[in-house]
């Protein structure tokens, strides 16, 4: 069960490059010598970072967010996690945004005041911006709520109860002509309640945060991603071994074994990665395959005793 360690109180921020460094890639970076810009102190609001430029002025800002994760769903109020987590730790939150000197901009909550560290489990991906009528907003999963905040000042303006406690997965995809075309797809991260299997259902908002649907995909695991695959545009949404386009429709999915062999527990998508493999006739591959994106089909597999690489 990890635990955010005691160093999170003054962790150090060992390089950070100017935005535009990390933006460009690393073909123009290759021979960039990396050394220690400073040494900030987080007090007491340190967690999962998230780097982005929240108000806009091309430097990088930080989102430190302290939350459970999972272990706030009621999926994980069974031993031994009644016995390792408290109840303290279990509706703790606190969304703090700072510049790269730590200079806090803004806070949702209070800080984790407890002697030790807080327990988390996903909230690494319980986070997700976007940028659709000029202002960016921030998308978050928060205690069995999906919040929509505004990046600039830490108001929230939009929430809405998830349909379960697990809801803890945020991944945001453009998905029409619109500049405020999005759609939210928001996610179990792993233990379910029936009659879902592990790592489901997923649930899709629309940026006002009302449900356009919820499904269920094979092998839903941990990674999904939203990616433009056919250079249309708009995003397609990657959930397991399945592919979803912009209207929420199951292209292709991917079955790595026979029905009666399955078992979602074990052969569930761990990570996924999408590289760019221009000019390759076999087109986006996949890391949870690997497979041609376009149609689904096994390329190739290490050994092992499961179908999941």
């Amino acid at each position: 069960m990890p635990r955010i360690p005691r160093s999170h109180v003054t962790w150090t921020v060992l390089a950070l490059l100017p935005l535009a460094a990390i933006c460009d890639g690393a073909e123009k970076h290759a021979g960039l010598d990396l050394r220690l810009s400073g040494e900030v102190p987080l007090a007491k609001y340190g967690g999962v970072p998230f780097c982005v430029d929240v108000d806009r002025d091309a430097d990088v800002d930080i989102l430190w967010l302290q939350s459970p994760g999972l272990f706030h769903s009621k999926v994980f109020l069974k031993p031994p996690y009644t016995e390792r987590i408290t109840p303290a730790e279990r509706d703790h939150f606190c969304l703090t945004a700072t510049d790269a000197a730590g200079h806090v901009m803004w806070q949702i909550g209070e800080p984790w005041q407890g002697e030790r560290p807080f327990v988390t489990h996903s909230a690494e991906r319980a986070l997700d911006w976007v940028d659709g009528d000029g202002t960016l907003e921030i998308v978050c999963a928060r205690r069995g709520e999906i919040l929509v905040i505004n990046a600039v000042d830490g108001q929230i303006e939009r929430r809405v109860n998830a349909p379960a406690d697990n809801c803890q997965i945020i991944v945001l995809g453009k998905t029409g002509p619109k500049p405020t075309d999005w759609t939210i797809l928001a996610k179990n991260a792993e233990s379910a309640y029936a009659p879902y299997e592990y790592a489901n259902p997923a649930w899709f908002y629309d940026p006002q945060l009302r449900l356009l649907k919820t499904a269920s995909y094979l092998g839903a695991g941990h990674a999904p991603q939203a990616v433009d695959l056919d250079d249309d545009g708009l995003d397609e949404f990657l959930i397991g071994f399945c592919r979803v386009d912009h209207e929420l429709q199951t292209v292709w999915k991917f079955e790595p074994v026979p029905p009666e062999q399955w078992s979602a527990g074990e052969m569930h998508v761990d990570d996924l990665t999408v590289p760019d493999l221009s000019g390759n006739p076999l087109g986006p591959v996949s890391a949870a395959g690997p497979k041609p994106l376009a149609t689904g089909t096994w390329l190739d597999r290490y050994p092992g005793e499961s179908p999941v690489v």
